[in-house]
């Protein structure tokens, strides 16, 4: 039984701003005051309102919240369905689903391989334990449901193929070393689906240029164009990418973006300058035929 309850028959939920389902799309303030981002923020007991006073990373839980809730919406969040994670860290993501019955394989770079950094900060995980929240799944629940193996995704190698339901990864294609392997992450990864299964990838996005980026190195930043190429080159694997919302918003929490030191008081943490860009989340969806 979940310990949380969505609390949504079916149809499309009424989001406040005119956006009915949520798609692939960028992140923008409009989002943090719909019906879906302040439902799932409650749930994952992250903060449901922006503020100044309280620095925290907005933009990541978009990225948990805009991914359940399209996972939600597309009637995947139920028990019978298996799910593929990249990456997890220590999200809560996973847990969530347990709680709503879906059958978890999550994964992460062993710890020999992954980052120093990623270990000191809590952003790497090497066992499931560490990806229990007791407010999101009873302990026998998320027992029995959730499994964890380390997995690179530079190769993919030991993971079944054609076996799940949906896959998804939060912000970690961007640190596969350079754009192109990020963009054959998404290629690849679409080999561990079922025919007719779904992809939810989040990653970085340039806000601030078409043309220039941060091509290679251990975070590289996608433009609209990387996201419109990939796009076709879907195709090819008889994928198609749901129609890319590439609206930034315009309010000032979206013009208004952070700078380093990150995080601090009276910022505001929706856009961000990285590396001298300015960028935000992005959401892609990734159909199987």
């Amino acid at each position: 039984m979940a310990i949380f309850s969505i609390g949504r028959k079916s149809g499309a939920l009424s989001t406040g701003t005119g956006m009915e389902r949520v798609t692939s799309s960028v992140c923008r303030y409009d989002h943090f005051t719909t019906d879906w981002y302040k439902k799932w923020a409650s749930i994952l007991k992250q903060r449901t309102e922006v503020s100044p006073d309280k620095p925290t990373s907005y933009r990541k839980v978009w990225e948990w919240t805009i991914i359940l809730e399209a996972i939600q919406e597309r009637g995947l969040l139920c028990r019978g369905k298996k799910a593929l994670g990249f990456a997890v860290g220590r999200e809560p993501v996973p847990c969530a689903l347990a709680g709503n019955g879906v059958q978890v394989l999550a994964t992460d770079l062993g710890a020999d391989q992954s980052e120093k950094g990623w270990i000191d900060t809590g952003q790497h995980s090497s066992n499931k334990e560490q990806l229990y929240f007791s407010h999101l799944a009873a302990q026998d629940q998320f027992d029995s449901l959730v499994s964890f193996q380390p997995a690179d995704m530079r190769t993919l190698a030991g993971l079944p193929e054609n076996e799940f339901d949906f896959i998804w990864s939060s912000c970690a294609l961007e640190h596969l070393g350079n754009l192109e392997n990020g963009r054959t992450f998404v290629k690849n990864a679409m080999k561990m689906l079922k025919s007719g299964g779904i992809a939810f990838h989040t990653t970085e996005y340039n806000v601030s240029s078409n043309s220039d980026t941060v091509r290679e190195g251990s975070g590289v930043l996608y433009r609209k164009k990387d996201f419109e190429e990939l796009a076709f080159e879907l195709r090819d694997h008889h994928c198609a990418m749901e129609k890319m919302d590439f609206d930034c918003g315009h309010h000032r929490y979206d013009l208004l973006y952070d700078e380093p030191p990150y995080l601090n008081p009276g910022k505001v943490h929706i856009k961000l300058k990285l590396d001298g860009f300015i960028t935000t989340s992005a959401l892609m969806i990734v159909h199987k035929a």
